[in-house]
């Protein structure tokens, strides 16, 4: 991730794009004289910026020819560009934004320096498309009188669609984070790949992060089909596969494998099966990589062991699956788990 500490906001200009994708263009940038406002525009810009997941420009091509990716260069190699690159980039937008699903709104374009990357102090470009307005009061004094009217702004302290590029590793697409609250319907991510045209950096972050994906779809929604298991397996299996990334600085698929899966045939069936999510997902892993604990922590929070038992209880899984069993009672004619324990908490 990036801190911006030190930065400093140099330029900014702002450009409109309705729903129909055509654009209001400014002549010139937004000056920035007041350094109260500046302050603030600086913390709409960057604070947004929570998630460590990177990413690069690339084109099925060769990489000039993605056109975000010849803008930035172009405002890198001469900063004095960026409105001129700013409208540009207003047009590009908009041409990616013709789905009657996405909303219009302001896009801003700016450039600023000495945030810090990987011990670094590098310059970098920030976009913000602003798609939703917040209500809020306006408060003012007129002599003796307090006037109270609402209005419609921007929260600064959240920004709908963004993107920061970062003036490093331009030979394979620099380097990126991006903000996307809006829904991940088909006209929403649009930001990612029809605008930007972006993909996930080769790191130990997206290793890990895709990783573990991988495992959770073939426990939950692979496995059963193939094998006999029940909710209670797979939860073991989920926690098996959190707690070797919890464990270890370092991963190995071999390892892996034989640490949560251990059966033969069971091993197999997942190698068939990440191959071919990997192919359909067009994702690459590696077969050895340093683990990413924020990735790790953040997958975390998906992998629950729960077991749903109709509308009356659930089951949370944190540890040994050795100690809950499964039976029936032939007796009421129903299903139970029988749960061992030392002591209540």
């Amino acid at each position: 991730m990036f801190t911006f500490t030190d930065s400093s906001l140099e330029a900014l200009s702002v450009h409109y794009i309705d729903q129909e994708g055509q654009t209001v263009l400014t002549e010139e940038g937004f000056p920035l004289a007041d350094t109260a406002l500046r302050d603030l525009l600086s913390q709409f810009f960057l604070t947004a910026f929570k998630e460590e997941q990177q990413y690069q420009f690339v084109h099925e091509t060769d990489l000039k020819y993605n056109e975000m990716y010849a803008y930035c260069k172009s405002i890198f190699q001469n900063p004095r560009s960026l409105h001129e690159q700013s409208v540009a980039i207003a047009k590009h937008l908009a041409v990616a934004s013709k789905h009657p699903g996405i909303k219009p709104g302001e896009l801003f374009t700016a450039y600023f320096k000495d945030l810090t990357f990987e011990q670094k102090q590098v310059d970098a470009i920030v976009l913000i498309k602003a798609e939703n307005k917040k209500d809020f009061l306006l408060v003012d004094l007129m002599r003796d009188q307090l006037d109270i009217q609402s209005r419609k702004g921007l929260d600064p302290n959240k920004a709908d669609k963004a993107c920061v590029i970062l003036n490093t590793g331009s030979e394979d697409g620099y380097r990126l984070f991006l903000i996307d609250h809006t829904n991940k319907s088909n006209e929403a991510i649009y930001w990612k790949y029809d605008f930007l045209k972006v993909k996930e950096c080769a790191d130990s972050f997206s290793f890990t992060k895709n990783f573990l994906n991988v495992a959770k779809e073939f426990i939950v929604n692979n496995m059963p089909a193939s094998f006999e298991t029940s909710k209670a397996d797979q939860a073991g299996l989920l926690n098996k596969s959190v707690a070797y990334f919890k464990e270890h600085d370092n991963f190995n698929i071999n390892n892996f494998q034989e640490a949560v899966f251990q059966e033969p045939e069971l091993i197999e069936s997942f190698q068939q099966f990440g191959s071919h999510y990997l192919h359909e997902h067009n994702i690459e892993i590696a077969d050895s990589f340093a683990i990413s604990s924020s990735a790790v922590k953040k997958q975390a929070r998906v992998f629950k062991s729960v077991i749903k038992l109709d509308r009356n209880f659930h089951i949370y899984i944190h540890g040994n699956r050795e100690l809950i069993e499964q039976g029936y009672d032939e007796v009421t004619g129903k299903k139970y788990y029988k749960i061992y324990f030392d002591q209540e908490m």
